[in-house]
């Protein structure tokens, strides 16, 4: 046999080599499993896996039909046996349905199926060694105690017979009453196993079994086997009863097409009674392994319930007892869930200790609770309307688990054989289920009391830790945070009413799914379950939202399951605390008493800390008043008031920015007076009615917070962007009327003005008009006073100047008579004189100072001359260079170079002569006055477009000693002067601004110490319409 096999396993190779196979198999099948009878191509670390890969339930499955029905096929070979190096597994039948060939390889053609194909068919029914033809003794059997399995010694009993009496076809049956239950089949299919037949004592069968003789049938099956769609095929069979003195404990049946011999028969019925002692002896050891193994598992279970273990895991080891101590391919407890009307099942995973809900819907387990009675099913496919849970299931039986009367779940057992539950396993098992229910219902009691206790616990821990904080929305993100904390929440929400914009904040947001929702995500006040908490002040408890019509889910989160709880002040809802997850079933009352428990406290936490703010903020508000009150009345300055106020608004909002405002007398804008932040200084800024935060405060006289600034449609430019982000503004009114706004700014990203900032500055509002109004009633009293006093100065320097004027008229009316008399004589002498004369060139320069003096006096007896105020169109350049005659003898004796730069074909101007000339005179003057050392002086008409308008500007610029940065703002005022003491009156830039005023111009000043400075006097053109008339 040995050099047979060789051959074989030569074969084989030549054929995997030939096909490009990975490896292949030959399998013979016992009662447990596909053998190993030789190989090629494995090598000894996967014959392991291979082993475990035939012992796989599908494998097995899948072999036996390929086997019996002689088959091809072929499976993929599953990642946990990748050590096989092969993608899948061909199932080759040979001509016996117990021996099959096992090819592994990535992909096999049909010509290389076909060469292994006619390999199995000459393979031999078996290459093991066989025994003599002289029956086995005894120690040819396996030992008795090797396998507690009844039905796998006696197929190893039958196999080894086989190697005797020659058959196709073989059945072992052990007696049962008046039945015989099929213990062991070769070459037949395997759930033939444990199927009953009844031998009636009157048939001729009967009566050969009572004789011990050997009973021979042609052409037809000796017995029937109580199974649907299936019969020993017609062919010649052989019966042999097993007697044990006068009794028969069994029957071997072999068969096969060719008629059994005389020395088969002799061969058959010595065998029967040959090896019925150990068949007896192999039962009656089996079943007492079975009652003491049944003791064991009770023995097991009783351990269990003092084990400590979760009830997860107590669930989930007995149903490993079980299916250890059945015949049983798959084990169940389930236990019943009121709350949901569903079953838990417990899964072998540490991440679902709590199980998972299933709905079997009209399935054995559910019938079984509502009757409470054992169901047994031999054959579940003769059910129509029973669903398997799996395919190759044949067998179910589904016990009540009884817990002093009442149904709190079934265990169900399933195996792949027909018929495998006897009445002798369902009254053991009824008694298991028992026990489990009160193993179940102990765990559970312990369970929930430890349970309980921890969550109390856990609830105390968060109750210390957030009482005394302040804040809302700390106080509920903090409380949400400690709540994932504690306990295994998917997601928590702390949601606070609004009561301004009617919507539910999300200030707390935690969880394992907490990045899912934003923080701040607002929900309407009405809307879905939390809004149904709001009106009805009722908690809320949902195993599956999906049966709830109200509920709406959270864009970004979809829950299956949650708890809803108000948050009370009296009876008053302010907020909703919200506990959800993504599956079905996952919160129960004891979640439900533990959130109500945080939620209670939650709210008198809330109540205080906001009673305690709102006593804070009225605090702060009233020592804002009384503060803004002893600032402003200390001082009465209106400069250092406005400077004041905006600082203190600026402490007390924590504001880094802000800016005060008075409505101007047209009444359709804001002017802004004072305005402090590190940006830039809005001071003098222009803010129609409507336009920016500032406009729209004062024509609406209400007050505005925007938080985005930069987003807003109502700010005044779209087009750049503002520093800050968030605003805020309150009108300033007094007497019901708006005079002014006060508006606060703020660029830091986190930071919004808030109701209670609002509150505050409207607080503030009121006090600061009163103030304001009686500063600037100050002001205008005090300017009043300066304007009188500075009048009566003026009229006193006026008398002066008059007389002075008066005196320089006499003394050029005095000076013109000589002058008069000095030209005449002089032109005489001339006329007398011939050029060649010596003195005829002194004469003539005699002649010609004289007649500049003349024109000196002249002008100065017109510039000091009183007229009437006459404008008449005139050019400025004409005048310009008059006033530089006049004084170019002063300039000569200073030493300074005057040029002159006239914009030529300039438009006229309508003006008074003499008050334009005598504003150049002064600035000329000045100038002069400005380089006591020299230097150069610059005079220059110039011409601008601006705003449709054309402006005509002398500029007259000197390089003097500059005027202070702090005096630009104070050099028009009367009688404000640099000069030394009796050097000026400071009248002449004042009397100055006047007049140009008064024309419709302006005079803009430029001016830097030791470089000199630029006035520029700017007055309108007249256009050409205005010349035509």
């Amino acid at each position: 046999m040995e050099a047979k096999r060789e051959v074989l396993i030569k074969q084989l190779r030549h054929t995997c080599r030939l096909t490009e196979a990975g490896w292949g198999v030959f399998l013979y099948r016992s009662m447990e499993a596909w053998q190993i009878e030789f190989s090629y191509g494995l090598r000894k670390d996967q014959l392991p896996f291979l082993v475990s890969f035939l012992k796989e339930n599908k494998i097995k499955s899948w072999l036996d039909d390929a086997a019996v029905q002689r088959r091809f096929g072929y499976r993929s070979i599953p990642d946990d046996f990748n050590s096989l190096e092969v993608e899948r597994s061909y199932a080759i039948p040979s001509r016996y349905p117990l021996r099959i060939l096992l090819v592994g390889a990535n992909y096999l053609k049909k010509s290389a199926i076909d060469f292994f194909a006619t390999f199995t068919q000459e393979l031999p029914k078996t290459i093991s060694p066989t025994i003599s033809k002289e029956f086995p003794p005894e120690q040819a059997y396996p030992a008795i105690g090797d396998l507690m399995e009844l039905p796998v010694n006696l197929q190893r009993i039958l196999e080894t017979i086989l190697n005797v009496v020659e058959s196709e076809h073989a059945v072992l049956a052990v007696r049962s009453g008046d039945k015989f239950i099929v213990n062991a089949a070769v070459n037949l299919p395997t759930h033939l196993v444990s199927t009953n037949f009844l031998v009636e004592p009157t048939s001729q069968l009967g009566k050969m079994i009572q004789k011990h003789q050997v009973h021979v049938v042609k052409y037809k099956p000796p017995i029937e086997l109580e199974i649907e769609d299936f019969s020993l095929p017609d062919m010649n069979w052989l019966v042999a009863p097993i007697p044990i003195g006068q009794r028969v404990i069994g029957i071997f049946v072999f068969g096969r097409d060719q008629e059994f011999n005389d020395q088969e028969i002799d061969m058959a019925a010595a065998i029967g009674g040959h090896v019925a002692p150990s068949i007896e002896r192999s039962i009656l050891n089996v079943e007492a392994a079975y009652y003491l193994q049944r003791f064991a598992l009770l023995n097991d279970l009783a351990s269990l319930a003092s084990s400590g273990l979760e009830l997860n895991e107590v669930v989930l080891r007995g149903e490993e007892l079980l299916q250890r101590s059945f015949s049983a391919n798959s084990v169940k407890v389930l236990l019943y869930d009121e709350q949901t009307n569903m079953f838990v099942e417990y899964l072998d995973s540490k991440e679902k200790p709590a199980g998972r809900r299933i709905d079997r819907g009209l399935s054995l387990e559910r019938s079984v609770m509502e009757i409470g009675q054992v169901l047994r099913i031999g054959e579940v496919a003769k059910l129509s309307h029973y669903v398997s849970s799996g395919r190759d299931v044949s067998a179910k039986m589904v016990v009540p688990m009884n817990f002093r009367g009442k149904v709190i779940g079934v265990v169900s057992l399933e195996s792949y054989q027909i018929g495998a539950f006897s009445d002798q396993d369902e009254k053991f098992i009824t008694v298991v289920a028992s026990q489990m229910a009160s193993i179940v219902m102990s765990i559970r009691l312990n369970s929930e009391m430890r349970r309980r206790a921890n969550d109390m616990l856990s609830v105390n821990e968060i109750v210390q830790e957030i009482l005394g904080l302040a804040g809302d929305k700390y106080i509920a993100e903090y409380t949400a945070h400690l709540m994932a904390q504690k306990f295994d929440y998917e997601m928590i929400l702390v949601m606070l009413l609004d009561p301004e914009l009617e919507e539910l904040i999300a200030e707390g947001v935690a969880g394992t799914h907490v990045a899912d929702v934003p923080l701040g995500f607002r929900f309407a006040k009405n809307l879905g379950i939390p809004g149904e908490v709001m009106r009805f002040g009722e908690s809320v408890i949902l195993t599956d939202v999906r049966e709830s019509a109200s509920y709406v889910p959270i864009p970004g989160w979809e829950p299956g399951s949650g708890i809803w709880v108000p948050l009370r002040d009296g009876g008053k809802v302010f907020g909703v605390v919200s506990v959800e997850y993504q599956q079905q079933d996952r919160v129960d009352e004891n979640d439900l008493v533990v959130i109500e428990a945080i939620a209670g406290i939650l709210s008198s936490v809330l109540t205080n800390a906001r009673q305690y703010e709102q006593l804070q903020r009225n605090v702060r508000q009233l020592e804002a008043v009384r503060a803004t009150a002893l600032d402003i009345g200390t001082n009465l300055d209106l400069e250092i008031l406005l400077k004041r106020v905006v600082n203190r608004v600026r402490t007390l909002v924590d504001a880094r920015g802000a800016e005060l405002g008075f409505v101007e007398d047209n009444g359709e804008s804001v002017q802004v007076l004072v305005s402090e932040n590190p940006w830039q200084d809005y001071t003098g800024y222009r803010f129609p009615f409507m336009a920016g935060v500032t406009g729209r405060v004062a024509a609406t006289g209400k007050p505005l917070a925007i938080e985005d600034f930069n987003a807003w449609e109502g700010r005044k430019d779209s087009v750049f962007r503002a520093p800050f982000s968030t605003v805020a503004g309150v009108p300033l009114k007094l007497m019901g009327e708006v005079i002014g706004t006060l508006v606060v700014q703020d660029d830091r990203p986190i930071r919004s003005f808030t109701k209670e900032d609002i509150y505050t500055l409207e607080l503030l509002s009121p006090q600061l008009a009163i103030f304001i109004r009686n500063a600037r009633l100050y002001q205008e009293l005090e300017e009043r006073m300066n304007s009188q006093r500075l009048a009566e100065e003026r009229l006193v320097r006026s008398a002066k100047l008059a007389a002075v004027g008066e005196m320089a008229a006499a003394v050029a009316h005095e000076l013109n008579n000589p002058l008069t008399t000095v030209t005449g004589f002089t032109e005489l002498i001339l006329e007398d004189l011939s050029e060649d004369s010596p003195e005829f060139e002194d004469m003539s320069l005699v002649l010609s100072e004289a007649q500049r003096s003349r024109e000196v006096v002249r002008r100065l007896l017109d510039f000091s001359r009183q007229s009437e105020i006459l404008r008449v169109d005139t050019d400025l350049n004409e005048m310009v260079t008059m006033v530089l005659q006049l004084t170019h003898h002063l300039a000569q004796t200073s030493n300074i170079k005057v040029r002159m730069e006239l914009w030529e074909d300039i438009p006229m101007i309508r003006a008074d002569r003499n008050q334009i000339q005598q504003v150049i005179l002064n600035l000329v003057h000045n100038a002069i006055q400005s380089m006591p050392e020299g230097g150069e002086l610059i005079v220059q008409s110039v011409m601008e477009e601006r705003e449709n308008q054309t402006w005509l500007g002398i500029r007259v610029q000197d390089h003097g000693i500059g005027i202070e940065e702090e005096h630009l703002d104070k050099i028009f005022e009367p009688f404000f002067t640099t000069k030394p003491g009796g050097e000026g009156t400071g009248l002449g830039l004042s009397v100055s601004y006047s007049i140009i005023s008064e024309h419709g111009g302006y005079i803009d000043v430029k001016s830097k110490i030791k470089e000199g400075s630029v006035f520029t006097i700017w007055l309108p053109a007249i256009n050409q319409s205005e010349v035509k008339e």
